[in-house]
């Protein structure tokens, strides 16, 4: 064997990833490429994985798996609530007129997005941050000061353009063009989905209310009176001429639904563009007095009508309020968890790929599927998974590293129950039963914890060392970290512990915490605000298995570890399998982009407890000074595996991975090699060569040396004789341990 060739020459990547969620079940998936084609064709399916499934950024990842949400109405059969609004992350069937709407084209989407990157930068605890926004996002105030902002650029644009006369057709072009920019936003407030019109129709009734509070002190509340006496069935949604609600039944057979024909009276040009603009992309349900209301909105030099009477005028005004809350809370409920998983993905590229760059150095398959539907081997899917697997453990290009699997089900660890407390209820009521029927808003677990295991034991064989989590929620973050809480990850994971491979992470990060998610909507200065005014959305968190595997990823690209240290600190060519997060001051160079979710460190106890077997693989957020600066970023606290030594501790990440990389080195670049079995005479090359050459760097204080020296010892590879038999040996701070290598 050669010994001038450097080790990645041989093995290319040591961070591909796989990812076990499902994100679009309208996407290609994993489990239907495994059903339906020949896993034993390798290089066939191989190819097949990496044009459907591999992703290398965020936003490759939104280009091939961002899920729609589909909207649609039905009539309900509480009179206080004559709607249902339905939404669903699969096309309903049945319903013709089904809207359509992109996950990431939503306002809840952005905003969550947008709170997370502001989370990350402020330096601020949970208690301190500033959770505004998300009262912000959900006023419907925010729809009129937007449209505000596009009546006064519609106007300027418009007046500009009318000032050119005949000039250039340049200048005209241009001012043309932002119209047409402002006029598509417009139509998108009313053409897509119901709950845009509401938010413009209660806008406007609290603009208009406003006004006449401004002359007036009387200030009466009334109480919307709506039709009653209709059956469950799907509708369409509309205002009639004065603002009431409009049910219009759907005729599911030929899908003929009465549709409304408006009338256009606009004297000006402006006028008449955004009118026809309704005519033209409106479903034209809601007659004219949405038309009003849009015309009106975002148009200038309007005939002023007569206000209605008040009292009308607060009944359509809580009428609004009462569907928007109504359809707010649905989506939102509906959604969440997908958003959740999003920004999941979101944060593991942000900790994975260099600083700088957009790509991370090897793709990421996103399985589409969740580790549960896998292990059906009804179609003979897990077998197939299995040799899957397998044969990518024996490949450079294609071998698989890593494996993030969230999520994690189990009854100790789920939040947000979903029930309604007074203290009208019942002090001896049958406690075992109402456990029974306790509804959780976060109960979509996507896989149980036995699923969890039997999947840990597959992924063991194949040599991927896998992050999870249980679910993240209040009770698996940074606030509920206890010694109790600790104890209990220990009892539910007895069974796993001893496997090199699996590794659990935590605790969860929080982006939007619980006790932030009770958003007052409505709120004008006009009117008190009642607890009817309200929207209850579920709490958003991030699980920490994401951030684990984006951080451990990047360790390995000598790439990004040279841009966080220096070019002298990396030796070219050499894998990064050796890199020890706990090392020296590794945790604050490498530090996670989370916020410091509370400003008080860990109890001692539970300090003393995580340090005592360095149990798991855990995030701090314990006030620490680096380089004469407050680290305002969580921060690794240990990085280990399930495995535990005859010491009682748990084994670090990085000496699996070392074993890993040497193992597979060996198996590629021995002529000899068979499976696990090498020839002693390319075994001894192999410590001639490629091992003496390690020894020699491990001397120069490189980041991501192979071997590494303390004092006057330096690490080593050697054979043993153990009982007659050949035995290969990777010795790590004075502790050998056993290579999977059979030597003949």
């Amino acid at each position: 064997m050669a010994n001038k060739s450097r080790p990645l020459d041989f093995i290319v990547q040591t961070n591909k990833t796989i990812i076990f969620e499902e994100f679009n079940s309208s996407a290609d998936d994993l489990y239907t490429l495994i059903k339906n084609e020949d896993v034993n064709k390798k290089e066939e399916f191989f190819t097949l994985i990496k044009k459907k499934l591999e992703v290398r950024s965020f936003e490759e990842f939104c280009e091939k798996f961002m899920p729609s949400v589909w909207e649609w109405y039905e009539t309900g059969e509480d009179l206080n609530n004559p709607v249902n609004f339905c939404y669903s992350l699969e096309r309903p069937n049945g319903i013709p007129n089904a809207h359509e709407l992109k996950l990431d084209k939503n306002e809840f989407y952005s905003m969550i997005m947008k709170l997370y990157d502001q989370k990350k930068n402020s330096g601020d605890s949970n208690l301190e941050f500033d959770y505004s926004m998300v009262s912000r996002l959900l006023s419907p105030n925010t729809v009129l000061d937007r449209a505000k902002q596009l009546r006064k650029d519609l106007d300027y644009n418009y007046q500009k353009l009318i000032e050119l006369g005949d000039g250039s057709s340049y200048e005209k072009n241009k001012y043309i063009k932002q119209i047409n920019n402002i006029r598509r936003e417009i139509v998108t407030q009313y053409k897509d989905s119901f709950t845009g019109v509401i938010k413009l129709a209660l806008a406007d009734a609290s603009q208009k209310l406003a006004l006449i509070d401004s002359n007036s002190s009387s200030k009466t509340d009334g109480v919307a009176v709506l039709e009653d006496g209709m059956k469950k069935q799907p509708c369409l949604l509309g205002f009639d001429e004065k603002g009431n609600l409009d049910i219009r039944l759907i005729e599911i057979q030929d899908n003929n639904a009465e549709v409304a024909q408006l009338e256009c009276k606009n004297d000006t040009k402006l006028l008449q563009i955004i009118s026809d603009d309704y005519d033209k992309y409106s479903d034209q349900s809601n007659g004219n007095f949405v038309k009003n209301i849009i015309v009106n909105t975002y148009c200038t030099d309007t005939q002023v009508g007569v206000l209605p009477d008040r009292e009308e005028l607060v009944e359509k005004r809580n009428m609004y309020t009462a569907l928007y809350k109504n359809s707010q809370e649905k989506f939102i409920r509906a959604i969440s968890s997908a958003v959740e998983k999003l920004l999941n993905v979101k944060t593991f590229f942000e900790h994975a790929v260099v600083p700088k760059q957009k790509q991370i150095n090897s793709s990421v398959i996103i399985s589409n599927c969740t580790a549960e539907k896998l292990l059906d081997d009804t179609d003979g899917v897990k077998t197939d998974l299995i040799s899957f697997l397998k044969e990518a453990s024996k490949e450079t290009k294609y071998r698989i590293w890593f494996a993030v699997v969230p999520a994690v089900g189990d009854s100790e660890f789920i939040d947000n129950v979903d029930e309604e407390i007074t203290m009208d209820d019942d002090l001896f009521g049958d406690e075992e039963n109402e456990a029974k029927n306790v509804k959780t808003t976060d109960g979509d677990m996507r896989i149980s914890l036995s699923a969890l295991k039997e999947m840990l034991a597959i992924l063991k064989d194949a040599r991927i060392t896998t992050f999870f989590n249980f679910r993240a929620n209040e009770k698996t973050g940074f606030s509920n970290l206890t010694q109790e809480t600790l104890q209990k990850y220990r009892d539910k994971l007895e069974s796993v512990k001893g496997n090199h491979y699996a590794v659990f992470t935590y605790p969860n990060f929080t982006v939007l915490p619980k006790k932030e998610t009770n958003v007052k909507i409505g709120e004008t200065e006009y009117d008190s605000v009642s607890q009817d005014e309200r929207v209850n959305i579920p709490g958003i968190y991030i699980d920490s298995s994401y951030i684990a595997a984006g951080l451990v990823a990047a360790s390995q690209n000598p790439d990004y570890l040279t841009a966080k240290y220096s070019k002298n600190k990396i030796c070219p060519g050499y894998p990064c399998v050796r890199y020890d997060f706990e090392r020296d001051n590794n945790r604050f160079i490498m530090l996670t982009k989370m916020n410091r979710e509370g400003k008080v460190s860990w109890n001692s106890d539970v300090e003393e407890n995580i340090s005592k077997d360095k149990f798991g693989f855990c995030f701090c957020g314990n006030s620490k000074y680096y380089n004469g600066q407050l680290v305002n970023n969580s921060y690794i606290f240990n990085t280990r595996n399930m495995y535990v030594d005859e010491d009682g501790q748990y084994e670090p990440l990085y000496k699996r991975l070392t074993m890993d990389f040497v193992e597979h080195y060996l198996r590629i670049k021995s002529p000899s090699a068979h499976g696990n079995t090498v020839k002693k005479s390319d075994v001894q090359a192999f410590i001639k060569d490629d091992v003496a050459e390690w020894s020699i760097n491990s001397q120069k204080d490189y980041e991501n040396n192979i071997l590494r020296s303390s004092g006057s010892t330096t690490e080593s590879i050697k054979v043993e004789s153990i009982d007659g038999n050949d035995v290969l040996k990777m010795e790590f701070y004075g502790n050998e341990s056993e290579m999977d290598i059979e030597i003949q």
